[in-house]
């Protein structure tokens, strides 16, 4: 009997689907994202990159944005340059699966508050006033370390991006 290349061990409320080959781990980029706040969001964005069946998890193909060299940048300004670049933005899908696999986070990311930018995410129920845009209700989910392990919280796509407040992203590869 041939084994299959890979197989969806289950889908987890909270962690996508998650794959394993025997290669290693791989995360699914075009499942449906999880919707941690399902009362108060909805997803307004999510980047499945319908061109990458499953992404192989490897921390050191990992760029953090903006770097110690870079300015700091605007989350809507940033999420603009990105879309037009050669990186690939990183998902919420990324996210639950390093939650669920903690082991694979570098420990350089702790002390950083890491941001997966390929899924927005709108809030519900604001009541913004006429001085405000309507994006600005739009967050991505985040990866931070508490002390004892990694949780996620989120980021208001509004506030600055630095190298505290980093992107995650890799190269896209050229075939």
């Amino acid at each position: 009997m041939i084994e299959p290349k890979f197989k969806i061990e289950n889908r987890l409320k909270g962690y996508g689907f998650l794959a394993k080959s025997s290669r290693g781990r791989l995360i699914d980029l075009k499942a449906e994202p999880y919707l941690p706040k399902s009362e108060e969001w909805i997803i307004e964005e999510h980047l499945g990159y319908w061109d990458l069946d499953l992404f192989k998890f490897k921390a050191s193909e990992i760029i953090l944005y903006p770097g110690p060299n870079d300015r700091i940048i605007n989350g809507y300004d940033l999420s603009a340059k990105l879309e037009l670049s050669n990186k690939l933005i990183l998902n919420g899908n990324v996210l639950d699966w390093l939650l669920a696999n903690q082991d694979f986070i570098p420990d350089e990311w702790k002390g950083k508050y890491v941001n997966f930018l390929g899924t927005k995410y709108r809030r519900l129920g604001y009541n913004f006033s006429e001085s405000y845009r309507r994006e600005d209700a739009l967050y991505v989910r985040s990866l931070y370390w508490s002390g004892s392990k990694f949780c996620d919280g989120d980021t208001w796509l509004g506030r600055k991006f630095d190298i505290t407040n980093p992107v995650a992203l890799i190269e896209k590869k050229v075939a």
